[in-house]
């Protein structure tokens, strides 16, 4: 078995060991702002709603919150160029986050699906293995430059049985989205 694997085979069983309203509480606190080192500790989630609480009523095929603006707001980068951060409305939040709780083991299944040939390497919530069943204190940013060498590893460990490479850069795909509440 290969770093890599072994990294996502471990990641699948930690992330299967969260309680549903642990990973709820997790995207409704700390995953709603993105990480200090992204934006300036400005933000914070002060309140939120109890778990199960729906803004939106929803059926399998039907979702539709009410239409919002995102909030914009900008941050210094350079003297001359300010960094955008939209921040979505904290009830479609609450919402998406609630879904994503509630389908949490579908959800880790079909990612770290053993059919699947792409591995992931990364995870948005903080996994730990010294406390197993709980959302550890590192952030996701922070977890993704940890695992830059077992990608490094992986890669080099796999690539020799690739003919092509697929590489792309979404950094500005998305502008309109709140990047940091899709992970």
């Amino acid at each position: 078995m290969s770093t890599l694997e072994d990294h996502c085979k471990t990641t699948k069983m930690l992330a299967l060991k969260l309680k549903p309203k642990d990973v709820f509480i997790w995207l409704s606190t700390k995953g709603y702002f993105p990480e200090n080192y992204v934006l300036p500790p400005c933000y914070q989630v002060v309140t939120f709603p109890k778990y199960n609480t729906r803004f939106t009523q929803k059926t399998k095929s039907t979702f539709k919150p009410k239409v919002s603006h995102l909030i914009d707001t900008h941050f210094p980068k350079s003297v001359y160029t300010d960094k955008t951060f939209s921040i979505i409305n904290p009830c479609i939040h609450n919402d998406i986050a609630l879904d994503i709780a509630q389908n949490w083991k579908a959800i880790i299944k079909t990612i770290f699906n053993v059919n699947n040939r792409v591995y992931p390497c990364s995870f948005p919530i903080p996994l730990t293995k010294n406390e197993i069943g709980k959302v550890g204190k590192l952030r996701s940013g922070r977890m993704i430059y940890e695992y830059i060498n077992i990608v490094e590893n992986g890669v080099a460990a796999e690539a020799y049985k690739y003919s092509h490479m697929i590489k792309a850069d979404i950094k500005n795909c998305y502008g309109s989205i709140y990047t940091h509440s899709i992970s």
